[in-house]
């Protein structure tokens, strides 16, 4: 799904009467205050999806497993999406009814 589905699929909805360019500038400061959010450290909270946190990795010593090479690697930060309770109850219904 990419921002462009989400907004054709308001668009087709028609509920909303919003044009096009409208429902993109919508959706655009949507993500734009979860990113600034995030990059705030702040946790970000959707109600019935989940809660997207900022985890700080720590640096290590790796491997390429090709070549075998010895490699720092750095610290970082990612963002880490733990679903709510009712995503995670339909993902393992539709996994049930599918047999996956």
């Amino acid at each position: 799904m990419t921002r462009k589905s989400i907004v054709d699929d308001l668009w087709k909805d028609g509920n909303s009467g919003l044009s096009k360019k409208t429902l993109y500038s919508i959706i655009n400061y949507i993500f734009d205050q979860i990113n600034q959010a995030l990059v705030e450290g702040q946790e970000v909270k959707i109600s019935g999806f989940g809660t997207f946190r900022v985890r700080h990795t720590k640096g290590r010593r790796g491997r390429n497993p090709r070549t075998g090479e010895m490699r720092v690697i750095h610290p970082k930060r990612t963002v880490q999406l733990k679903p709510s309770k009712k995503l995670t109850t339909e993902l393992n219904l539709l996994a049930k009814r599918c047999k996956i």
